[in-house]
Order: C-alpha cells, then sequence, then structure tokens
C-alpha cells in the first residue's frame, strides 16, 4: 500500500534531491531511479546522486550496472559539492546511516549539512538508523531489499515500464543472490509482477553469477591459498595488507575483485565456518567485509562490525564498514567479539 504521507509530501516538493546510498549496486541504482523516473512523471525537478568515484566499482561489475536502462542518469560524485539549499526535499534510499551517503573516503573537507534541506525521506532496508537521518523514515526489514519496498509504498507498480521492470527484476536478483536468501513471499510475489513485462533474466543471472573471467579464478586460487581458518571463532579471515599488494602486484581493480571472489565462493562456503570476514589495508583505514551463512551463522554482522568501531550499516548476513587502525588489532577484537556472541 503507498504510503499516504509521503505522497502529500511530494505533492508539496518542487525541487527533488535524491541521494541512492554506496555501495553501489543493483538494488541503490533501481531504487534511485525508479523514484527518479516515478518524480519526473509528476513533474518535479530532479536530481539523483550516489557518493561513489566510478574508479572504486569492480570493473567487470561497473560495466553491467552502468548498462542498465536510466542508469546514466545517477550522477556518481561526492554529495558534499552539492547545493543543498536549492533543495525542499531529499530522498535518502537503501543506507543506514550518514556516512553513506557522501564518499567518506574523499579528502574534502567540507560538511555534511543534508539536514539544511528541510523534508528528508529515509527509506531503508536495513537495520535500523541509531541516529534518525529523515524527518520521515520508512524502514521495514521484511523484504528482500530496497527496491521492494519503494515499490510497496512509494511508486506505484502500475507506473512501470518494461525497462523500470528489469532495473528493478536486477535489484531483486543482486540482494537475494538469485532469491537464495533474504526472500520472502511479498519478494516473489513482486518477481512474477515483473516479469509480466517480459523481458530476458538470463543477462541478468550471466552477468551476475555466472561468467567470471580468467583473472577471476587467478585471484580465487589466491584467495584459497591465503585464507585463514580461525578455529575459537569458527570464522575465516583474508587479509590484504599494502605488502600484498607490494609483493603481488594487485592493482585497485584487483583488491576490488578479490573481495567479491572472497564474497561470492569462500565467505559462506566452508563447513563449520559460518562467517567469513575479509579485511583491507586502504591508505588510512581498513575496510572490512562481513559474509555470514544464512543457517548456520548466528552473529549479527551490522552489530559484531558496530562493536569494533563502525557504524551498523548492513544486514545481519552481510556488513561493511571502514574502521581506523590495523589488521591485526582490529582482527583481535573481532574475534574476541565473535567468541562472546557465540
Amino acid at each position: 500500500m503507498l504510503d499516504e504521507i509521503v505522497i502529500k509530501l511530494i505533492e508539496q516538493s518542487s525541487n527533488i534531491l535524491i541521494i541512492s546510498s554506496v555501495p553501489y549496486d543493483a538494488d541503490c541504482i533501481a531504487s534511485g531511479i525508479l523514484i527518479k523516473k516515478y518524480l519526473e512523471s509528476l513533474n518535479k525537478r530532479v536530481l539523483l546522486v550516489c557518493p561513489i568515484q566510478p574508479e572504486r566499482i569492480n570493473k567487470s561489475y561497473f560495466n553491467f550496472l552502468s548498462g542498465l536502462p536510466y542508469s546514466d542518469e545517477m550522477l556518481l560524485k561526492d554529495t558534499r559539492s552539492i547545493d543543498f539549499s536549492q533543495f525542499d526535499t531529499a530522498f535518502l534510499v537503501d543506507g543506514r546511516s550518514y556516512d553513506q551517503f557522501y564518499d567518506i573516503q574523499s579528502a574534502s573537507e567540507r560538511p555534511f549539512n543534508i539536514n539544511i534541506i528541510p523534508t528528508r525521506i529515509h527509506i531503508d532496508h536495513h537495520a535500523p538508523a541509531t541516529d534518525p537521518i529523515g524527518t520521515y523514515i520508512i524502514h521495514n526489514q521484511k523484504v528482500s531489499s530496497c527496491t521492494e519496498l519503494i515499490l510497496e509504498t512509494v511508486v506505484p507498480t502500475t507506473f512501470l515500464n518494461k525497462d523500470l521492470a528489469y532495473i528493478a527484476y536486477n535489484a531483486l536478483v543482486g540482494d537475494t543472490g538469485n532469491f537464495r536468501w533474504n526472500t520472502y513471499s511479498s519478494t516473489l510475489k513482486l518477481a512474477g509482477d515483473l516479469l509480466e513485462h517480459e523481458f530476458d533474466i538470463q543477462p541478468i543471472v550471466n552477468n551476475m553469477f555466472n561468467e567470471k573471467s580468467n583473472k577471476y579464478f587467478k585471484l580465487l586460487q589466491w584467495c584459497l591459498n591465503t585464507v585463514q581458518y580461525d578455529d575459537k571463532s569458527s570464522t575465516l579471515f583474508l587479509e590484504i595488507s599494502k605488502e600484498n599488494c607490494r609483493q603481488e602486484q594487485f592493482s585497485q581493480e584487483d583488491i576490488l575483485e578479490i573481495r567479491e571472489v572472497f564474497t561470492n565462493e569462500i565467505a559462506r562456503r566452508v563447513n563449520h565456518y559460518p562467517r567469513g570476514i575479509i579485511l583491507i589495508e586502504q591508505e588510512s583505514v581498513i575496510e572490512i567485509r562481513a559474509i555470514g551463512n544464512n543457517l548456520e551463522n548466528k552473529i549479527n554482522l551490522s552489530l559484531l562490525l558496530k562493536k569494533v568501531g563502525g557504524s551498523g550499516a548492513g544486514h545481519p548476513q552481510y556488513a561493511n564498514a571502514i574502521i581506523q587502525g590495523t589488521i591485526s588489532d582490529i582482527k583481535i577484537s573481532l574475534i574476541k567479539s565473535i567468541i562472546q556472541d557465540i
């Protein structure tokens, strides 16, 4: 059922900013585009932004996502460069915390003063935000994706054309691992409705799951040789230090691909190790991704990363964080927290 309060807020708005949070993925893109195209049909002035630079996105994944319909209508840049005073309403979608709506890795010292926009509609399906981001909040964790939530509350499914249905289906496939997790009866019903538009689903599955490069499997071999099995915490750890990058001559693109290799092929697939954590040493921070087996992992990974300095963004079985510190110190803290929670 569409949210009547949001409908009224849209009616009262003229200039609208949409920020789709990082990480940049199919749900982030679809969430922003669906709202943008719907608002434009109502003759609203709209700007859509995702706060990330293309070079920090896995190249093959970026090439696929940037080929989705309307994806060229999303600007990729630090939102702190935007003059927020020109907008009366903002949609903040698919993110839990403030630091997902600006480029936290940018050197910019400009403040993220989004609060000067009087009406801020926050739509999300992750764990509830600790600090309220919006003046009005739509939140539901019992959906597959932010896209599903938007099509329940903001954008009527009758508005969708074939291209919009296609990008929405991409979001469902991406956030559920092709309907392997985060899948509800409402998700399958929506998927069926989207498929009524008769687009070809095979390119989606091929690009996201099936077709991998020769380099992908070489990096998989490196990961298998490098991954650490911590028996006390029943957790897999993969560390990528600056020294690793120097010795192996890893490029930034290689690191992004290793992260995806570990996520897709290793982190949740080893018996008796229900979670995997990758730690990547960047210039002055450690980037962390934690992935859990939906059946066996009983630890909320977004809360786990929050305990060691993260914002708490993400899902119980899939979370990311950027934390100050060293790989060794953060790993020790993670193991201690996991053992306490087991």
